[in-house]
């Protein structure tokens, strides 16, 4: 582009790429702007207060940190820019669908982050934009419309007319749920389980639902050493378990345990959380 370029917006993972670019940029134009694209969940953007957010983690892959990878160089970033699961996965299917880019979700990310910042560009101005990841790794994850319509990222359709699809997901026989604060060690959950002779602690704590301390997970993780029986349980826990609300439509339900083993149910009273049954997919 004969060194004519005006801004480069690129996603930072461990900080590599945005590091090695930035620098590099701003040697050869040291007025070309570096613009950082950053999920909501993380903390690698600054200034820290737009880091501020309830969401717990991000579906959103290869991007993103709870902490400040030593590689990541801020100081060569003048622009950070926050981008949702709700607004990256979309795009990242219109950049395969209509643009034939098979392209990753954190593409999505960027894609959404550039549409903002180029906004400040004049006619005739350049901006370079930099894909991080490709579509292989995905297959089963955003490029699936179940998956997509779990996580609220996609209208859930009743396309085969069930009767039973707008019935709320309250009606439903679940399993009364067993639930722990996340003060248990990995022994203390395992031994509760089979004692309630249930597969799944959902974890509440504050009034919020942080995920699901499950006997599958727990048992794997022991077993390859990853924890051991005195580590605490939510070390395991399943932070991205879904959950729906007791009036979600049971159509919703059906559409998560497609792809998923399992769905909490929960309700809200005075801004706390509650869960009121865990539904498993052999109870379908």
């Amino acid at each position: 582009m004969d060194n004519n370029v005006d801004m480069v917006i690129c996603s930072a993972g461990t900080g590599g790429t945005i590091a090695g670019i930035g620098r590099k940029i701003k040697e050869a134009l040291p007025s070309c702007k570096v613009v950082g694209v950053d999920p909501h969940g993380s903390i690698l953007a600054q200034p820290e207060e737009i880091n501020k957010t309830d969401v717990q983690s991000y579906e959103v892959e290869g991007i993103g940190y709870d902490f400040i990878p030593t590689v990541l160089d801020r100081s060569v970033v003048d622009e950070w820019i926050k981008v949702g699961d709700p607004e990256a996965f979309p795009m990242a299917r219109r950049l395969n669908c209509e643009e034939g880019i098979l392209s990753g979700g954190s593409s999505g990310s960027v894609l959404i982050g550039a549409l903002q910042a180029c906004k400040s560009l004049k006619a005739g101005q350049r901006a370079v934009i930099i894909l991080p990841d490709g579509i292989r790794n995905y297959m089963t994850k955003f490029v699936s419309d179940n998956w997509m319509e779990a996580r609220d990222f996609k209208p859930v359709v009743n396309e085969h007319n069930h009767w039973w699809w707008n019935h709320k997901a309250s009606e439903l026989k679940s399993f009364s749920p067993v639930v722990i604060d996340g003060s248990m060690t990995c022994q203390e959950a395992i031994n509760l389980m089979k004692e309630k002779n249930v597969q799944h602690l959902p974890v509440v704590n504050n009034g919020k639902i942080k995920g699901c301390v499950t006997l599958d997970i727990l048992t794997n993780q022991i077993v390859s050493n990853n924890l051991c029986i005195k580590s605490p349980a939510t070390k395991g826990m399943f932070k991205k378990a879904i959950k729906v609300t007791a009036d979600a439509i049971v159509g919703k339900v059906a559409r998560i345990l497609e792809v998923e083993d399992f769905v909490m149910i929960y309700k809200t009273e005075n801004g706390a959380e509650t869960v009121t049954g865990i539904f498993p997919v052999e109870k379908l």
